[in-house]
C-alpha cells in the first residue's frame, strides 16, 4: 500500500514573499505548475465519514485521479494512505489494495458529484542532507466552492527518505525565520468546511485501544487536542473573545493530558510542557477574565440607570480590557504559538517507544480512581468560607472530566456520557463561582490605583451574593451525588459515600 509522509504547515499570506528565499529551501527547484483539484463526495459525505477524499487534478500536462486516507495524524505530521493514477475519464478504483477503502468507493461511486475545488501555484524545491531528503512544496492560492473562496497558503514538507523526525527538524529550523504553525486541516477537510460550513458531522476515528501501550495512546490524544489547540487559533482571527478563551481550554487539555499519562512518560518531558504550555495560558488570563467582567457579570446593569461614577469606572475597565487583549494578541502571534506546537510535536515525535509498557486500560483505571479520590477530599473539606477551597473542588472537577473525556471511549458510552453531563454540571457552577472570585481580585487590584473602580466591586458583591450562595449548595449536592454513584470505569452500582 503506497503511503505519504508529509508535514503541513501554514503561515500568514504576507509572509510568502520570504518563503523561498529562505537558505535551507535553495535545493533544486521543479518547474511550478498550476494544480487545479476538484474533490468529489456523496450528498451524504460518505466519504468524509470515513476519512476518505477523493479528487480529480488537472496538472498542465494531463490529469491525475488521487484517493487518501486518514491514516494517521499528529498535529500536521500525518502517515497515510495514497493512490494515484493517470485519469482516464471515468472513475476506476481496481488499483485500490486496500479492501474496505475500495468497496466504500465503489459503492459511493453512482452519486458522487464535484464538491469543492483547490486551486493553487505549487513551487517546490528538494532539500537532501545526507541519508535525508525531503521535498518543500509552497502551495498559493484558494479553495473555491461556487462564488464562496477561502485564501489558501501552505508549505508542505514530504518524506522522500528519512524519518518523520526529520521532518519536524526541518520545520523548526525554518519557523526561526519564518511565521509558521503545523496545519492539521488538510485542503480536503477545509473545502468540506468552506462546502458544508463549520459544521460537519462525526466522522470515523481511530478507537482507543484498551490493551495498547499507554504511551502509543498518549500520541494518538495529543494529536487530537493539538489539532484543537490549531483550531482555537483560527477563530481568535473572527472572533477575539470566543478564541481567546477556546486556546486557554485547548492548553489546559493538553496539560491534563500531560498529567494523567506522566507515569508512562520521561518525567522532564512532562514536567517541562505542562510548565510550557501553563505559561502560555496564563499569557491569555487577564483578557479573559477581563472579557467575562464585562460581557457577562456586569451585563444585568447594561441598560439600567447607573450614577456617573459608573461611567468613569467602566471607562477604566474598558481601558484594562484593551491592554489586556493586547498582550494576549502578541501571545497568540503566529510565529509564538506556531514555534510552540513545533516544538510539542518535535518533544512528542521523539518520545522513546517503551519507555514504560503500561497497558492504557490499566492506566486509565489507576489515573481515574486517583482523580475521583482527589474530588472526595476536596468535597469532604466544604462548605467553607474560603474561596481557595472551592477554587480546588473546580479544579478536582475539571481534571476529572478531561479525564473522562480522554478515556471514555474504553467504557460504555451511556454510562460516560451521563457521568460526564453531572460533571459538566458541577463545572459550570464552580466555574461561575471562579469567574467572580477572579473578578474581585481584578477589581481589587484596579481599585487600587483608580479608587473610582470601588463602585463596581459593591455592585457586584450585593448583586451576586445570594446567587453565589446559591452555586455553591447547588455544586455541593451535584458533587456528593456524583461521589454517591459508581463510575463508569468501575460498574454501575451504588458506592459508599
Amino acid at each position: 500500500m503506497p503511503r505519504e509522509i508529509e508535514l503541513k504547515l501554514g503561515l500568514p499570506p504576507d509572509a510568502a514573499a520570504r518563503v523561498l528565499d529562505h537558505p535551507l529551501l535553495q535545493g533544486p527547484a521543479e518547474p511550478a505548475r498550476r494544480l487545479v483539484s476538484t474533490y468529489q463526495d456523496t450528498p451524504d459525505l460518505r466519504l468524509y465519514r470515513h476519512g476518505i477524499a477523493l479528487r480529480v487534478r488537472e496538472t498542465g500536462t494531463g490529469a491525475v485521479q488521487t484517493v487518501k486516507c486518514a491514516g494517521t495524524s499528529a498535529g500536521g505530521l500525518a502517515d497515510r494512505p495514497e493512490w494515484e493514477q493517470p485519469w482516464s475519464g471515468a472513475f476506476d478504483f481496481s488499483a485500490i489494495d486496500d479492501a474496505p477503502t475500495a468497496h466504500r468507493l465503489r459503492a459511493a461511486a453512482p452519486r458522487l458529484a464535484p464538491a469543492f475545488v483547490t486551486d493553487f501555484r505549487r513551487e517546490t524545491r528538494v532539500i537532501r542532507q545526507g541519508a535525508v531528503a525531503i521535498r518543500a512544496m509552497f502551495d498559493q492560492g484558494v479553495i473555491r466552492v461556487g462564488g464562496a473562496e477561502e485564501p489558501l497558503c501552505e508549505l508542505e514538507l514530504e518524506l522522500d527518505a528519512g524519518r518523520p523526525a526529520d521532518l519536524v527538524r526541518l520545520a523548526l529550523s525554518l519557523s526561526d525565520a519564518l511565521p509558521l504553525w503545523p496545519e492539521a486541516r488538510s485542503k480536503a477537510e477545509r473545502g468540506y468546511r468552506l462546502w458544508r460550513g463549520e459544521e460537519l458531522p462525526e466522522r470515523a476515528s481511530e478507537a482507543l485501544c484498551a490493551t495498547a501501550p499507554a504511551a502509543a495512546a498518549f500520541r494518538q490524544l495529543a494529536a487530537t487536542e493539538m489539532c484543537a489547540w490549531q483550531d482555537s487559533l483560527r477563530l481568535t482571527r473572527t472572533d477575539a473573545v470566543e478564541g481567546v478563551h477556546q486556546v486557554r481550554v485547548a492548553l489546559r487539555r493538553l496539560r491534563s493530558l500531560l498529567r494523567l499519562f506522566a507515569p508512562v512518560l520521561p518525567g522532564e518531558f512532562a514536567a517541562a510542557w505542562r510548565g510550557r504550555l501553563g505559561d502560555s495560558a496564563r499569557a491569555l488570563g487577564a483578557a479573559r477574565e477581563l472579557d467575562i467582567l464585562c460581557d457577562e457579570l456586569l451585563a444585568p446593569a447594561a441598560g439600567t440607570a447607573v450614577p456617573a461614577t459608573w461611567i468613569v469606572a467602566l471607562g477604566v475597565l474598558e481601558a484594562a480590557r484593551r491592554d489586556a487583549r493586547a498582550r494576549a494578541e502578541a501571545a497568540l502571534a503566529p510565529h509564538r504559538q506556531g514555534r510552540l506546537m513545533l516544538e510539542f510535536l518535535a518533544a512528542s515525535t521523539e518520545l522513546p517507544e517503551d519507555h514504560r509498557s503500561t497497558e492504557l486500560a490499566a492506566l486509565a483505571q489507576a489515573r481515574m480512581d486517583r482523580l475521583r479520590l482527589r474530588l472526595r477530599r476536596r468535597a469532604r473539606a466544604l462548605p467553607a468560607a474560603n474561596p481557595g477551597a472551592w477554587h480546588a473542588l473546580r479544579i478536582a472537577a475539571k481534571r476529572l472530566r478531561y479525564g473522562l473525556d480522554f478515556f471514555a471511549p474504553l467504557w460504555p458510552r451511556k454510562a460516560a456520557a451521563g457521568y460526564r453531563r453531572r460533571l459538566a454540571r458541577i463545572q459550570q457552577r464552580l466555574g461561575r463561582l471562579q469567574d467572580l472570585q477572579s473578578a474581585r481580585l481584578r477589581l481589587g487590584q484596579l481599585a487600587l490605583e483608580y479608587p473610582e473602580s470601588e463602585v463596581l466591586q459593591t455592585w457586584l458583591e450585593v448583586h451576586y451574593r445570594k446567587r453565589a450562595a446559591k452555586w455553591r449548595r447547588d455544586a455541593l449536592r451535584e458533587v456528593r451525588g456524583l461521589l454517591a454513584e459508581k463510575p463508569p470505569w468501575c460498574g454501575h452500582k451504588r458506592a459508599r459515600v
